[in-house]
């Protein structure tokens, strides 16, 4: 193991220790989740990531090396998103590429810790889809091919979108943990705050500490779904895209920077936000000072043109859908109507999957609640 190699392991392994203690520690925990450590394999590809076993939370070494090596590459817009004046940036460089790997690999690891606490190990197995896996527990998903279940044809539609929500749950309650709950040392020492949580920074703290979580969340994501391109592309009728991860990710930022509490499920478990005019005047906010920088941003140095078909072009495609689903105006487009489906679809599943869940999602005890009131 050469010196980087070590010195990239051993910060996974710190923030690894600090976060399973305060997750440990948190009192929404209503059960107790069996221990867990942290390990590296030479032999899990980069492309998939990261995945949870029985108990091991297994970490590709050249994913843990790639996303070092990419945020070292983009670190000028990084501090971009920290700082306004080029000196500040020049100067907070190395403190904002701390902060920001400790979100990032933050981000990674709480996904899959909440595939265990969020009871999707334990549904999974007791819940095989025909034609699909979702190998482990792992931070993508995998669609095998029909040749490999005898012959008995693709997954459906249905299948394959809940692994997919799997993904996507896991994404936004470590989303929501990491603003929550999450000790951020590295980013409140670089914004200079003493605030306990991300949603009590003042400002501009505030909107610095968003743009820099938005930044890591999608290099995340970017990062994975980036070789599921090919697959989906023109298929949109049998595989969800991947920018309805993205967008679902970027709706529970949404939510928790402008504290939208009046957040209601329909019977069929579409969200329904009753927005006062504080709430649109802050959904605003953060569209033009969070979204809008980190998306205009260069995270593609070097290369001079954005492919059509690269997960950055999706997104500012079906960007304008995904304010109307925020907004409770109609969806008009494939992205819009997915992020539909997947509420609905994350409805329809929490039953299956509350027995087995160690800790409650936020929208989820929302869905409970609306489940009682159309009951």
């Amino acid at each position: 193991m050469n010196d980087r190699s070590a010195v990239v392991k051993n910060t996974w392994v710190r923030i690894f220790s600090v976060l399973w203690h305060a997750v440990l520690s948190d009192a929404r925990l209503h059960d107790q989740p069996p221990p867990v450590k942290i390990a590296f394999s030479d032999r899990l590809s980069s492309k998939r990531g990261a995945r949870i076993r029985p108990f091991v939370l297994e970490v590709s070494t050249q994913f843990a090396l790639d996303l070092h090596n990419e945020l070292g590459s983009v670190q000028d817009a990084l501090a971009g998103l920290a700082f306004s004046t080029p000196s500040l940036r020049r100067a907070h460089r190395g403190k904002v590429l701390a902060a920001i790997e400790e979100l990032t690999i933050g981000f990674v690891l709480l996904h899959e810790l909440f595939h265990l606490i969020g009871g999707h190990l334990d549904w999974y197995d007791a819940r095989r889809a025909n034609g699909l896996k979702v190998d482990g527990q792992q931070l993508c998903l995998q669609l095998t091919s029909s040749k490999r279940h005898g012959g008995q044809g693709a997954p459906t539609y249905r299948s394959t979108a809940d692994a997919y929500l799997l993904e996507c749950e896991a994404d936004c309650s470590a989303i929501q943990w990491i603003v929550q709950a999450m000790p951020q040392s590295k980013l409140r020492r670089l914004l200079q705050t003493q605030a306990a949580s991300m949603t009590s920074f003042p400002q501009p703290q505030r909107l610095a500490a968003f743009r820099l979580l938005l930044a890591s969340v999608w290099l995340v994501i970017r990062r994975l779904e980036s070789g599921k391109e090919k697959l989906v592309r023109n298929s949109s009728e049998t595989h969800p895209l991947p920018v309805t991860r993205v967008f679902a990710g970027f709706g529970t930022l949404i939510r928790e920077y402008s504290c939208i509490s009046d957040l209601r499920y329909d019977a069929q478990g579409g969200g329904q936000r009753t927005l006062t005019n504080s709430d649109v005047i802050s959904m605003r906010e953060f569209l033009e000072r969070v979204l809008k920088p980190v998306l205009t941003s260069d995270w593609n140095p070097g290369s001079p043109h954005l492919p059509a078909e690269s997960l950055e072009a999706q997104m500012r495609f079906y960007l304008h859908d995904f304010g109307n689903h925020m907004l409770n105006r109609p969806v008009q487009t494939i992205a819009g109507h997915e992020l539909l489906r997947m509420e609905r679809a994350r409805f329809r599943m929490d039953r299956g999957l509350r027995p087995f869940r160690y800790y409650q999602a936020v929208e989820l005890k929302r869905m409970k609640a609306a489940r009682k009131q159309v009951g």
